[in-house]
């Protein structure tokens, strides 16, 4: 008999980026970030959380883990209902009330396999060494986010401007809360 394990999809990290990525111009830079440098917003959501929430300064090697933890998750469920999603929306029978409401759904689903990878990331992050980086808490996340930049593949928009402002302010802005505290 198989048993299953319970995986708690309301957790500090979840709340946080439910409160950042409701500010437009953070929820902008992370998906030019998706575009332009094929970032995972997950994972970049989580090196603003890491940072903010617990002051720890991440390593390659974290990043390397986290991503390896919902490498499978990511690819096999999450980016096939983003591109369904993304390809009924241009489709001529996104006039049918039924097709929107099909991409309505599909939109649901993408979300729910978005929070369960950052309930994997939030069980890696359990993990990971107490490393407190120095600096103040807008350094360590701006550190955060410029490694994993410098760790995605190589841009597809070459020469781009990136711009994290946004994403640091209403990280720092909501971060502050202490939303992983007891």
């Amino acid at each position: 008999m198989e048993t299953s394990a319970s995986l708690p999809l309301d957790h500090p990290f979840w709340q946080f980026s439910l409160r950042v990525y409701a500010v437009p111009e953070a929820a902008a830079e992370c998906l030019h970030l998706q575009r332009a440098r094929s970032v995972n917003v997950n994972v970049l959501l989580f090196c603003s959380w890491i940072g903010v929430s617990r002051r720890i300064a991440l390593d390659a090697a974290d990043i390397g883990l986290i991503e390896s933890e919902i490498h499978g998750w990511h690819t096999f469920i999450v980016l096939p209902l983003r591109e369904i999603r993304d390809r009924l929306k241009s489709s001529p029978e996104m006039q049918h009330q039924q097709v929107q409401a099909l991409r309505h759904q599909i939109l649901a689903n993408e979300l729910y396999a978005e929070q369960v990878e950052q309930a994997l990331i939030f069980q890696q992050a359990e993990r990971l060494p107490m490393r407190l980086g120095s600096g103040t808490a807008r350094d360590i996340v701006a550190g955060n986010i410029g490694l994993l930049c410098s760790l995605a593949p190589a841009s597809k928009l070459h020469d781009a401007p990136i711009s994290v402002s946004a994403l640091i302010e209403a990280s720092l802005a909501y971060g502050g809360d202490r939303l992983d505290s007891p």
